[in-house]
């Protein structure tokens, strides 16, 4: 999948770790750590297969945007 392809793809959509990382800007070690620790973005467990959701991933960057002057942790 081209990086073209990863930006474009529906809210419907399940990409593997990779292309969530790449979607998200991190790395897919990130991603595998946040989930061992319970945080990160909602995934689904398919058999063996970790998959997120396109739009569950878009509104995981969104609630966690920070605008510069308002009060952060």
């Amino acid at each position: 999948m081209g990086e073209q392809d990863v930006y474009s793809l529906p809210d419907a959509a399940l990409v593997d770790t990779r292309a969530a990382a790449k979607i998200l800007g991190l790395s897919a070690a990130t991603l595998q750590t946040w989930r061992c620790l319970g945080r990160g973005p909602a995934y689904r467990r398919l058999d063996r297969a970790i998959r997120y959701s396109v739009g569950v991933l878009r509104a995981w960057a969104d609630r966690n945007t920070i605008t510069p002057g308002s009060q952060a942790e």
